[in-house]
């Protein structure tokens, strides 16, 4: 395929937004100064009560690319997610997900299509991750399982795929549906699990994105009710034909044990446990 032909392939990036007006523009700027530069950013307002609506208004005044759109109530990130999916371009091969306050690196798109492009059994391709802190400074980064088959290895473990890098087929997301909205946390491990119930997944060996870590993260701040859906998600798939790995047996008992302990206690085994791995310092 001839370069031109690669520009000419169109993708869908989709950003739910709520209350991000400190990190919002550098999140915008990451899409829009992107190689790949044929693409829609859809980009939903979940009625955030601070300056993020003015904020994406000024933006898509200024480039016809961004289609901007407002809930007329607070929906929550997940139903908010499925909307952003379901305004995007139907023609649009590919769809990119994207969170509001994390900065795409500027070659993200470009390699992502470039492998899709090239691997047609593979249903989504994310990538390895610089982490940030609240004042965007470098602290640490994460590499994830880059094949398809240290994925399988991992996925009933943990989730292998970091969702704000992810790039996926929209004909797959069509056969295994979109997010499942009983999962208010973890629902995108849950839609990995299906996705690669089916097909092949893959993360590219270098960074795409830069993640931010806060205080007030899902993770952090729903740190039980993100333990106990991720045990929900793995007893469902632990058994699964292409998954079984004893190793991921003994790590699913070790988390219900955690339930147990005291919360400060939960938090560090539980990202001791469900990051450390990944952690390159």
């Amino acid at each position: 395929m001839t370069q031109s032909e690669y520009n000419a392939i169109a993708v869908s990036v989709v950003m739910p937004v709520y209350n991000s007006e400190s990190y919002l523009s550098d999140a915008i700027r990451s899409i829009l100064d992107q190689t790949h530069s044929n693409f829609e950013f859809i980009i939903i307002d979940d009625l955030s009560e601070d300056a993020s609506w003015r904020i994406a208004s000024r933006f898509a005044s200024r480039d016809g690319r961004i289609k901007l759109f407002r809930n007329p109530t607070n929906l929550g990130i997940v139903k908010t997610r499925n909307l952003g999916f379901a305004r995007t371009n139907p023609e649009h091969r590919y769809l990119a997900i994207m969170d509001s306050d994390d900065i795409s690196l500027p070659r993200r798109l470009e390699r992502q299509i470039a492998f899709l492009e090239q691997h047609p059994d593979h249903g989504l391709v994310g990538g390895n991750t610089l982490i940030i802190d609240e004042d965007s400074r470098e602290i640490s980064s994460r590499r994830y399982p880059s094949c398809d088959r240290e994925i399988r290895r991992v996925i009933t473990r943990y989730n292998p795929i970091a969702q704000p890098t992810a790039m996926l087929r929209r004909s797959v997301l069509r056969q295994v549906g979109a997010y499942d909205e009983r999962f208010p946390r973890c629902q995108d491990y849950d839609l990995w699990c299906r996705i690669a119930a089916r097909y092949k997944l893959a993360n590219l060996d270098e960074y795409t994105l830069k993640y931010r870590v806060s205080s007030t993260q899902g993770k952090t701040v729903h740190l039980r009710d993100s333990l106990v859906y991720t045990i929900q998600i793995q007893r469902e798939w632990l058994f699964h034909k292409g998954f079984v790995n004893p190793l991921n047996l003994l790590t699913f008992g070790l988390e219900h044990c955690l339930l147990w302990l005291p919360e400060p206690i939960t938090l560090r085994l539980f990202k001791a446990i469900t990051y450390r791995r990944l952690l390159q310092r």
